[in-house]
């Protein structure tokens, strides 16, 4: 998000100004030509935890070569020769993961034969809360969860608690707790290691966070949690790009938002809320004939939904509202509070994020965002109040 004497501790100073799905794409394909072949794993099965020492086989290996599990990177990577690297596996929950290899500045290469996790008894305590929060007992899954971030032996697990943790308070709309979850992630970064900084979930978890919530240090230290959730990932997931295009966008930073999105479309052209955040991109740049293209194929997408995506209608709100339909944008924003109740409060926190950082065009779209998903609510009384501060535009 790694040989252990590599491991940038700095990462950690950037996080919300401390000291302190959308799917990813399909895995990586090997590029053209490249000289890092990829052959076998040995063993190709082990516990989730603690970790297997694996020896991975191939060609052209290099000193800074590294181990992936899925988006997960190995604990430690240990260079033997150009055809034999050795690993110590990330936590991984049960499952299959992809085995990707990945040297300084090149693609990654992916081996066919995945790596099977087998359950640990620590998987048993967090699927067992897991199923207590979809049963609806949110506060006994969080003790557990938390006790388990608070006390197992693998930082690794201790991470992915707070995770769970983290996205279980999102559920219930409690945003500090859900920061202070994310943070919690690198409570131990030093002992927790590469692959917990290398899991793309985890940083943009903790971008958004910081996004939402964070009001104090250097405005600037918001882009550049987005920017190292990518540049950790080696997977070429969506939504790290995705989350950072609507930062850029809404910053009035349009051209980096147009490189996002293009990368997000070339991989998934017919996801809605990427199509609606293109047409906003392009509303804001003025050029109105794209934008509307755009729109119209979000716009057709969205109405075959059977469930339709709230950040789609929100977004093809904003393209609205940027092309000067502030009316119509009204009744997409409506839409979307009445599919995400928790929209409205989003809405607002990220209104008062861009109003403190001065960008009052944003904030005030916003702020009418909120007003329109829920009208009666107290967070659309507060926006209203907020609004009523903001100078209209000329």
């Amino acid at each position: 998000m790694y040989a252990r004497s590599a491991f940038p501790v700095g990462i950690m100073v950037a996080l919300c100004g401390c000291s302190a799905s959308k799917a990813a794409c399909d895995p990586p394909r090997q590029a053209a030509n490249s000289a890092v072949k990829l052959y076998d794993i040995n063993p190709d099965t082990g516990p989730s935890t603690p970790p297997t020492a694996v020896t991975v086989f191939g060609d052209n290996f290099s000193q800074d070569t590294k181990v992936y599990f899925d988006g997960l990177m190995a604990r430690e990577t240990l260079f033997r020769d150009e055809s034999h690297l050795e690993a110590l596996t990330p936590y991984m929950r049960p499952g299959q993961y992809q085995v990707l290899v990945k040297s300084k500045d090149s693609e990654a290469v992916r081996l066919e034969t995945p790596f099977t996790a087998t359950p640990a008894p620590v998987d048993l305590r967090i699927d067992a809360a897991l199923s207590q929060a979809r049963a609806g007992q949110v506060s006994a899954a969080l003790s557990v969860l938390d006790d388990i971030a608070r006390n197992d032996s693998d930082h690794r697990v201790r991470a992915f608690a707070h995770y769970q943790e983290g996205e279980l308070y999102f559920a219930q709309g409690d945003w500090q707790r859900w920061l202070g979850e994310t943070m919690g992630i690198y409570l131990n970064a030093k002992l927790a290691g590469p692959s917990v900084q290398s899991y793309w979930p985890y940083g943009v978890a903790n971008a958004r966070a910081c996004y939402l919530l964070n009001r104090s240090g250097d405005p600037e230290v918001d882009a550049l949690n987005f920017d190292m959730a990518i540049q950790w990932d080696a997977t070429g997931a969506t939504e790290p790009h995705f989350r950072r295009a609507i930062f850029r966008a809404r910053s009035g930073k349009l051209k980096e938002a147009t490189e996002d999105i293009q990368f997000c479309l070339r991989v998934e052209p017919a996801n809605a809320a990427y199509l609606a955040l293109a047409a906003f991109n392009a509303a804001q740049r003025g050029d109105k004939s794209a934008s509307a293209k755009l729109y119209q194929r979000a716009r057709t997408i969205v109405s075959r939904q059977i469930r339709p995506d709230s950040e789609a209608l929100a977004l093809l709100g904003e393209a609205l509202y940027a092309a000067g339909n502030s009316r119509r944008a009204q009744l997409y924003w409506a839409e979307a509070g009445s599919v995400y109740p928790l929209a409205p409060s989003l809405a607002l926190l990220q209104a008062k994020k861009h109003l403190w950082r001065g960008e009052q065009e944003t904030a005030a779209m916003l702020l009418s965002e909120t007003v329109a998903m829920s009208p009666g609510s107290a967070e659309a009384e507060e926006a209203r109040g907020l609004l009523a501060g903001v100078p209209s535009k000329p």
